[in-house]
């Protein structure tokens, strides 16, 4: 006989709860309705240890055509109380929606079961089938702590110390989202997220450990992510990647190429001589031994096929695939300034004044550079990974012909940095610890 294991479902509506009793599988996953967390802590303090139970969590999204971060504030609360009073940091809890967006999800992968989005696992109730469905419900079980559940999160199975690695993004949308839909949270901490990624059937080669990931909490620019860069460090970070979208000078790359900084200019900084400015050309290097060790012979060639290895074998993926077989790896200079660039020839022009291997424009390296020099602990080794989002010209703008090109450089430049994290654990340890 099996056993029989309930599933609570969280935060339910009264049309919500209509809804779900007249579903087939009301039933046999044995659904109890608990309106809020504290009903669900008085249900399981009076459980004996050993008490295995399934978890659902409703958003209350019904009818929306799309899930944002900020839809997600109430699931955010929720799991924050959790944490703080259980041993439940190291799953999100499964949510289950009519959301009309996931409608979409489905119709693009009808085979699948659930869908990350924003690092959550979410099921489109419509479509959720009896038994497939409950199965795939991950199960939990109250242990000592007083609760732990059964599905361990895997870490880093290497021998000896590891660095700490924090990826920063000065994004939400897009760049930090390009992360946070692929990866498993353990904790979230004074805006800080430690997580793990999703593991991939496809990608044998990820990083199992923990990494921390942090988007600056002001203003963009260099001087706050010099700030943030300095929290960072401070807080017991080896190696910060910064990872996003940048602008690129037309004659020397295309859309959607990775820059990999091989160090960072500021363009702005200097003065006037008669009518005339002149710009000092501030420049801050990256490690040297670290970007040899990524750009060693055929090792570009190698990061596009891991980067291949975690596009989905599907057709809506097609256009990403075609992109990263036809972008390129640049280590090359990285210019800085602080304005959103949106001036034809401006790039290209002060290139040829301060450093004619400038390649790339964007507003926060520089600071997070510098921070990392100023802080002059040779064990602190910053990198900067963006994707070409645009030529730095009057044609600026986030999509073109239907196809967005912000989102998907940010999605490029995750993938890139996912796959350069292992290259730089081994770097780090080799040369470092």
């Amino acid at each position: 006989m099996t056993d029989y294991i309930p599933t609570f479902l969280i935060n339910t509506s009264e049309n919500f709860e209509n809804w779900i009793r007249k579903q087939p599988f009301y039933y046999k996953a044995g659904i109890t309705f608990l309106e809020n967390s504290e009903k669900f802590f008085k249900v399981i303090e009076e459980r004996p240890v050993g008490f295995r139970y399934r978890l659902l969590f409703h958003p209350g999204l019904s009818g929306n055509s799309t899930i944002n971060e900020n839809d997600l504030l109430d699931v955010e609360t929720i799991h924050n109380i959790l944490e703080s009073k259980l041993n439940f940091g190291k799953f999100d809890i499964p949510l289950i929606t009519r959301a009309s967006f996931l409608k979409k999800m489905k119709e693009q992968e009808p085979d699948a079961l659930h869908f990350k989005h924003l690092g959550y696992r979410f099921y489109y109730a419509p479509y959720c089938s009896t038994d497939q469905f409950i199965n795939d419900i991950p199960i939990f079980k109250k242990g000592l702590l007083p609760f732990e559940n059964n599905d361990t999160v895997e870490t880093n199975s290497q021998v000896g110390p590891c660095p700490k690695i924090t990826i920063l993004t000065a994004l939400t949308k897009d760049e930090y989202a390009s992360f946070r839909e692929n990866i498993n949270k353990v904790n979230d901490k004074d805006g800080v997220l430690e997580a793990t990624f999703t593991p991939k059937d496809s990608f044998q080669n990820d990083y199992k450990g923990s990494l921390f990931f942090q988007r600056q909490k002001g203003k963009m620019g260099s001087v706050e992510s010099a700030i943030t860069t300095s929290r960072i460090f401070n807080n017991g970070t080896n190696a910060l990647i910064m990872s996003g979208v940048c602008g690129g000078r037309e004659t020397e790359v295309k859309y959607y190429d990775i820059i990999i900084a091989t160090e960072v200019v500021d363009i702005i900084t200097g003065k006037y001589e008669g009518n005339t400015f002149v710009p000092i050309g501030y420049q801050e290097k990256a490690n040297e031994g670290l970007i040899e060790h990524l750009s060693e012979s055929n090792r570009t060639t190698e990061i596009k096929n891991r980067m291949l290895s975690l596009i989905p074998d599907n057709k809506i993926d097609n256009r990403l695939r075609e992109i990263i077989n036809n972008l390129s790896i640049k280590f090359g200079v990285m210019a800085c300034g602080p304005f959103v660039l949106k001036t034809g020839k401006f790039l290209e022009t002060k290139s040829k004044e301060i450093n004619d291997k400038i390649i790339g424009f964007e507003m926060e390296s520089y600071g997070v550079m510098r921070a990392t020099k100023y802080l002059n602990n040779s064990k602190n080794i910053s990198l900067v990974v963006k994707s070409v989002m645009d030529y730095t010209d009057e044609n600026k703008q986030d999509s073109q012909a239907g196809e967005p090109i912000k989102s998907i450089a940010a999605k490029i430049s995750y993938l890139c940095v996912r796959v350069l994290i292992p290259y730089i654990d081994e770097y780090y340890k080799e040369n470092l610890i």
